[in-house]
């Protein structure tokens, strides 16, 4: 089967000033989820949606939706969504343009770039 990457979005982005910066320790990632998902209408498509909430250093505090489209030359079918292709690797491709993607929004905005650490996904478990 041979897959690619089509295309990566954002859904939602929020972006606000905390006011309150971070102390030395305190977790700049809240939230971290990453789900799955089959097309609906397109069964040679699946899509990879993270859900981030991240407190920066310098008071910045963003809410993002973030998706990467995948398609495949066979049918996805159930068996395929819960193979170590869809759960750990096809996050892995798309985790790159996840952490470009914040680190250019935040420096637009006025903030200190972030780059955000790798992930391992061999041991994150995809969202419910």
């Amino acid at each position: 089967m041979q897959i690619s990457l089509l295309k990566t979005w954002v859904d939602r982005v929020l972006l606000s000033r905390d006011f309150e910066e971070l102390e030395d320790g305190q977790k700049v990632i809240e939230q971290f989820l990453f789900k799955p998902a089959e097309i609906e209408g397109d069964s040679k498509q699946f899509a990879i949606t993270f859900d981030m909430v991240i407190n920066t250093r310098d008071g910045a505090h963003i809410e993002l939706e973030f998706n990467a489209l995948f398609a495949t030359s066979d049918d996805v079918d159930e068996e395929f969504m819960d193979s170590h292709f869809v759960t750990v690797n096809a996050p892995a491709i798309a985790y790159p343009f996840l952490r470009s993607f914040v680190s250019t929004t935040l420096l637009q905005a006025g903030y200190d770039p972030l780059m955000l650490p790798a992930v391992n996904f061999t041991r994150a478990k995809p969202a419910d």
